[in-house]
């Protein structure tokens, strides 16, 4: 499908494709996939739940959040079923219930499930202590032998932005179990985060892997619908669109429709699609975020100013929605206001690497080259992984 009109002077996706044959030295072996795995994913049916934890986790990949309450009402010490409960409250945005469940688990058990949901979550909130919790998960690394210890800490180590550590972590994990969909999908989300030169071809290997042991795992195909996303456009939105029909209550299905459709110019069908993902979740940051980015292109300001209003009445330091409505003002040509709208973002998230490499793209579409440089250079010093 068409991504612009006439002749696009500026894509960030097409930008990073032609500068990807130079980062690829950068890179190197760094982030590798350390088990081959099928190009094409099997029909495989989910393995039959045994456990009280799967039972609760199934139904939360499926979006049976009540379901998920009900297997997990009785158990509030075990800091897998406090961290499967705490998803599901997540899921639709009751993230006060959620912090109160997990904060007395996560105190006893500081590197278990329950105290890395908990860093997480505050770290989406924008609450520094998020970090410290999330470092001892991190550390944990060092000392653990079992699969789900190792993928416990690869995810924290994700979060916190140490790619090297966590990569290994991950490779470490889905040796020790290779079947596990729930660590193959978090390595692949893991590549996708890295926005490397082979990451989306490595993303897609981990997803594929996770579908090969259970085809209705719903973040892999998410996952999937992101990784081909560049390539194939029109396959990535069925990979979504299956998604929803397994969980249509999956937020992240929505919001990767919503973006596509906002590329495609599509803004009605954005809207809808965000519709649909605040139905479930009416405090998704994400979902309001795009909304201000829609706003701002389509000059709505008051419309632009409550959707930013809610993001920040939520997570008062997400500068992540000003980087938003500044990518598609970008896309629209407008280069020098989407340089005021992440110089916002950054304002709030000093030192992001993602939004100073988004600044440097803009700042050379307006011809400050200087500037430019000092934004990516500032930014490859702190994620020389992103082609960019």
């Amino acid at each position: 499908r068409p991504r612009c009109a006439g002749r696009r002077l500026y894509n960030v996706r097409m930008t990073r494709k032609a500068l990807g044959l130079a980062a690829a030295l950068v890179l190197g072996a760094t982030l590798s996939v350390a088990v081959a795995q099928s190009r094409r994913p099997g029909p495989a049916s989910p393995p039959p739940p045994q456990t009280p934890a799967q039972l609760a986790t199934r139904a939360l990949v499926e979006g049976r959040f009540d379901e998920v309450r009900t297997l997990t009402q009785n158990d509030r010490v075990d800091p897998v079923m406090v961290a499967i409960r705490a998803r599901a409250d997540i899921a639709q945005g009751r993230y006060s219930d959620a912090e109160s469940l997990l904060r007395p688990v996560a105190e006893r058990q500081p590197t278990s499930d329950a105290a890395l949901e908990l860093g997480i979550l505050l770290r989406l909130l924008g609450k520094p202590e998020g970090t410290a919790i999330l470092t001892r998960v991190a550390n944990s690394a060092e000392v653990a032998n079992r699969a789900a210890d190792l993928a416990r800490a690869a995810t924290a180590l994700r979060v916190i932005g140490r790619f090297n550590e966590a990569n290994a972590a991950y490779r470490d994990a889905a040796t020790a179990a290779p079947r596990d969909p729930a660590i193959q999908t978090a390595w692949g989300e893991m590549f996708l985060e890295g926005r490397c030169q082979t990451c989306n071809a490595d993303a897609l290997k981990s997803f594929q892997a996770a579908l090969k042991e259970d085809a209705r795992w719903v973040p892999a195909l998410v996952g999937m619908a992101h990784a081909v996303s560049d390539e194939d456009p029109p396959q990535a939105v069925g990979y979504a669109t299956k998604a929803l029909e397994i969980n249509p209550s999956s937020v992240a299905a929505h919001l990767f429709i919503a973006a596509e459709s906002t590329d495609a110019g599509h803004r009605d069908d954005a809207r809808k699609a965000i519709t649909a993902a605040l139905e479930v979740n009416p405090s998704s940051i994400e979902a309001h975020a795009l909304l201000a980015a829609l706003a701002y292109v389509e000059d709505k300001p008051r419309e632009y100013d409550a959707a930013m209003a809610k993001v920040l009445s939520i997570a008062p330091n997400y500068g992540e929605a000003y980087r938003v409505a500044g990518e598609l003002a970008a896309h629209n040509y407008r280069f020098d206001e989407a340089v005021v709208l992440v110089r916002k973002g950054l304002a709030l998230n000093p030192g992001n690497p993602r939004m100073l490499s988004d600044l440097g793209t803009h700042l050379l579409r307006t011809g400050d080259e200087a500037g430019a440089r000092e934004a990516l250079e500032q930014s490859f010093k702190d994620h020389p992984y992103d082609v960019v």
